[in-house]
């Protein structure tokens, strides 16, 4: 009995020790309290959007990575802002971003013409406004922005970022971009202007076609009501001139903050009243039905054209517009999971994000579990540097010259 009372005394004197020891982890697994505050965050009623994915007892889970890992949720992220990285949970490529994590890069200013949203805690092009210094360097939607003249940007806030690259006409800033469609980092220089945004372009080809191209993204309801009303003033113009052939360019459209008005912008074209799509958080089901009493044209043949960058709210208002108008989609298949997320701070500086509501179909049906196929597709092909050539556009003139 002697050796194990001199054994369990020694123990005892280890465990009271000042000193960290094995004896404090196995007392508390999580001794930074992260843990804890993350599995506080998730299950508020309000927040997480996959309660059932959290396993019970989760607060005795050891560390941050068992917890997202026994989630099971690739859509989480936690930003360790000590390290500056994300040390758990996915970089999911198809979330939608939410008002508190947004920004633009818009307006009137001297600037290099991008749009840009706070995806999982990086800056990400949401669109390039054509003939800007951006456009001009080659930025593309969905490059994430690393770097702006060398100091990092994942740990800024919106403000910071926008100050970063704002500036004065004809100086250049430096920006080190992870691209997203060549999977690789690269360094592009590009000479600020003043740049001058319009809500949307519009034009007239083979002179009987009218095309509309939105360039502003929707960030609040003050830019849904200008890209809303500039749609209808483009096509009053169009109906004086007696063209009832649309073509309606979503590619380029960084709409990450659509659904809140996508009934307002499907009922430029489409009856009041119809169900556009719907958003659910948690146990609700929020439809979102078309809104306008006014400029509605339900008189045109449209074609929509789509490709595989689209935005969630994107792929929401080319389906509206399939279903009730009778829309030809040409392009490429969305694919996207089209969830909602939300950022919340943690201790220290860290901050957790999360999807907290997701967009559905007009039939309730989650975009997550289904693809936005194109009635008629435009295969991929390299992209080459300054090609005029436009593919979809051409496609869908073939279309109209066709007859249908």
């Amino acid at each position: 009995m002697k050796p194990a009372t001199i054994i369990f005394i020694s123990a005892c004197f280890l465990c009271m020790s000042d000193r960290p020891s094995r004896c404090d982890n196995a007392a508390n697994p999580d001794p930074t309290g992260r843990v804890r505050e993350v599995c506080s965050v998730l299950k508020d009623q309000n927040h997480y959007l996959f309660k059932e994915n959290i396993p019970e007892n989760c607060e005795k889970i050891p560390s941050l990575e068992q917890l997202f890992e026994r989630i099971g949720d690739k859509n989480i992220s936690y930003f360790d802002s000590k390290a500056l990285q994300f040390i758990a949970g996915g970089m999911g490529p198809n979330l939608v971003g939410t008002s508190n994590a947004m920004m633009k890069v818009a307006g009137s200013y001297a600037g290099i013409g991008v749009g840009l949203g706070i995806k999982n805690g990086f800056p990400e092009v949401l669109n390039v406004f054509p003939e800007s210094p951006a456009w001009e360097a080659g930025l593309e939607a969905g490059d994430k922005l690393i770097e702006v003249d060398g100091k990092a940007l994942s740990h800024l806030t919106r403000e910071e970022i926008a100050s970063l690259i704002k500036g004065e006409p004809g100086t250049t800033v430096e920006l080190l971009v992870s691209r997203m469609s060549a999977k690789k980092m690269e360094r592009i220089k590009v000479v600020r202007r003043d740049i001058g945004l319009r809500a949307i372009s519009s034009e007239i080809i083979n002179t009987d076609i009218g095309v509309i191209r939105p360039q502003l993204a929707i960030m609040n309801s003050g830019d849904l009501d200008i890209i809303a009303s500039s749609i209808s003033a483009s096509m009053r113009e169009f109906t004086k001139k007696g063209i009832t052939k649309l073509i309606l360019d979503l590619r380029n459209f960084g709409s990450y903050l659509i659904y809140p008005g996508i009934g307002e912008l499907a009922g430029c074209f489409v009856n009041k009243g119809k169900t556009a799509g719907c958003i659910r958080s948690n146990n609700s089901v929020r439809e979102l039905t078309t809104t306008r009493t006014s400029g509605i044209f339900t008189n045109f043949k449209i074609v929509v054209l789509i490709d595989e960058d689209c935005p969630p709210g994107n792929a929401m208002l080319a389906e509206a517009l399939r279903k009730y108008q009778g829309a030809v989609l040409i392009g490429r298949e969305i694919q996207t999971d089209a969830l909602v997320t939300t950022r919340d701070d943690i201790q220290g500086g860290d901050f957790i994000v999360f999807p907290h509501a997701e967009l559905l179909a007009s039939d309730k049906t989650p975009f997550r579990l289904r693809k936005v196929a194109p009635d008629i597709t435009v295969p991929k092909k390299e992209r080459l540097g300054g090609e005029a050539k436009d593919e979809f556009i051409e496609r869908a003139v073939q279309y109209f010259s066709e007859g249908k």
